[in-house]
């Protein structure tokens, strides 16, 4: 952003070139938490869900520091999940709920989770793959490194495929 500033020389006029280069900088992005989940349901306080299929979360501009909030007991059949760098995406229990866990039933043949793709240090925690399984670069599920060796620092933890 550029930001074009007059300076005045005239006494109290300080504050106020001051006060108009800081609402002219650009705003600091926070980190957000996103709901996915089928129609009818809210995340806490009634927060309505961002998200209803995984290719929806697929499709969305995450940023760094995000979470993606699968609710628990929810079954999410359309797509195989991509995780963006930086971003957590686990599940969304609600109070009282018996489910322990977001469901991931990938398509016939996809994985229910793909880490490949140069992505860095995304977690995919708590969710329930069924029928799928995992794409990383180590078999235990903690991917490490991509195909050529960068580290990624990804995790994979208390999932179930």
């Amino acid at each position: 952003m550029r930001v074009s500033c007059v300076v005045f020389r005239r006494a109290g006029l300080g504050a106020f070139t001051a006060a108009a280069l800081f609402l002219a900088a650009p705003a600091i992005a926070s980190a957000a938490t996103d709901y996915v989940c089928q129609s009818g349901q809210t995340g806490p306080g009634g927060t309505p869900c961002a998200f209803s299929t995984v290719g929806a979360v697929n499709s969305a501009s995450l940023g760094s520091g995000d979470t993606v909030e699968f609710y628990a007991g929810d079954t999410f059949t359309d797509d195989t999940l991509y995780p963006e760098s930086g971003v957590t995406y686990t599940s969304y229990v609600p109070t009282g709920s018996s489910a322990t866990m977001g469901i991931i039933k990938p398509p016939a043949g996809s994985s229910g989770v793909d880490l490949y793709g140069g992505i860095s240090n995304a977690t995919v925690q708590n969710l329930d793959f069924e029928g799928g399984s995992y794409t990383t670069s180590t078999a235990d599920g903690a991917a490490t490194s991509d195909c050529c060796g960068n580290n990624l620092n990804d995790t994979l933890k208390n999932n179930t495929f």
